[in-house]
């Protein structure tokens, strides 16, 4: 089993690999990383991407952790991030949720 560290990326499209999803919901167990998925997607709507200085204030934790945890997330899919000069802004990618809400919805169904 690999660590978040080496996080396997989503592919675009198509079905999930046991191993993506695996580093997926691995992704999601942390609290702050849940947390920023959260935060992004709420400030999806407004079409705001956050910058990291501006995560790490509502996570509570350093730059560097937030980064860390960014990192993460980029790799599994669900944070893509842009740069704006000097400012690398964060924001969710909602066809990776998308494809895990696919994903999950015949589960509701047993």
């Amino acid at each position: 089993m690999t660590s978040h560290g080496s996080a396997c990326p989503l592919s675009p499209g198509g079905e999930f690999s046991e191993d993506q999803l695996h580093h997926l919901f691995s992704a999601l167990s942390n609290d702050i990383r849940l947390t920023i998925v959260q935060v992004l997607a709420a400030r999806e709507a407004q079409a705001e991407p956050y910058s990291i200085s501006e995560l790490a204030e509502v996570t509570g934790t350093s730059r560097f952790v937030t980064s860390h945890h960014l990192s993460i997330l980029r790799r599994t899919g669900l944070v893509r991030q842009s740069i704006d000069g000097h400012i690398r802004r964060q924001s969710i990618d909602r066809s990776t949720l998308e494809r895990v809400e696919d994903w999950l919805y015949p589960l509701l169904e047993y």
